[in-house]
């Protein structure tokens, strides 16, 4: 598994495949499978699998996942 250091780079090279996105909201932590439309400065925009198209605070993504490249963000 490789180590990305920026989120970014994760994401420019998903063309089109599912990710797996751990995202905090509040004390809890869930894991979406997703596919990811956009992001910008401040927000990372999906589709999940689930529950439709979804937009969250790039904070608060704690850890992308796809193929072989991870970002995870440091905690503390």
């Amino acid at each position: 598994m490789k180590k990305q250091k920026y989120m970014q780079s994760v994401v420019d090279n998903l063309k089109g495949r599912f990710a797996s996105l751990l995202v905090k909201e509040g004390e809890q932590r869930k894991v979406y499978s997703v596919r990811v439309n956009s992001t910008s400065a401040t927000n990372v925009m999906f589709t999940d699998t689930n529950g439709g198209n979804r937009r969250v605070n790039r904070r608060h993504v704690l850890r992308v996942t796809c193929a072989d490249k991870t970002f995870k963000r440091s905690i503390g």
